[in-house]
Order: C-alpha cells, then sequence, then structure tokens
C-alpha cells in the first residue's frame, strides 16, 4: 500500500500515542488509524506490536521523506569519453 507523506506521518503520531498509552495501561491498549485510503481499528494492542509497528512505519516515512525531497537523487553531469 502506497501511504501519502501526511497519511505516513498521521500514522506514526497515533502510533507513538499508543505506544504510550500502552505504557501507561500495563502494556495493552487500543487506537485507530485513519488515512486517506481506510480506517484501522487496532483492540487490546500489546506494547511490542505497536513498536514494531512504529518501527516499520518510521521507516516508510523517512524513505518517503527523502523521495519527495529529493535526498537521493544523484545528478551526472559528464562521464568524461
Amino acid at each position: 500500500m502506497d501511504y501519502t507523506l501526511d497519511e505516513l506521518r498521521e500514522i506514526v503520531t497515533t502510533l507513538k500515542e499508543a505506544h504510550l498509552n500502552s505504557i501507561r495501561n500495563g502494556g495493552v491498549t487500543s487506537y485507530s488509524i485513519k488515512t486517506g485510503q481506510s480506517e484501522t481499528n487496532v483492540t487490546q494492542a500489546s506494547s511490542a506490536s505497536i513498536l514494531s509497528d512504529l518501527k516499520y512505519y518510521t521507516q516508510l516515512l523517512n524513505e518517503r521523506e527523502q523521495i519527495e525531497s529529493g535526498a537521493n537523487f544523484t545528478h551526472i553531469r559528464s562521464i568524461g569519453f
């Protein structure tokens, strides 16, 4: 599934809040992620599963930011033949 930059930011923010809530509530919480494509409701998510999802979506966010900023773009001016 291809997410926009704004959707990924919203997902990461939601997961960070859910992770903090799970820590406060003994390791279990519920949360909802809403994007332009769908809505996901998760009930009884463990802190470990939320952290795993958070790492995954943070990686996707970082990749999307690099792509949209052009940070991974290489320009070759001359090959030197």
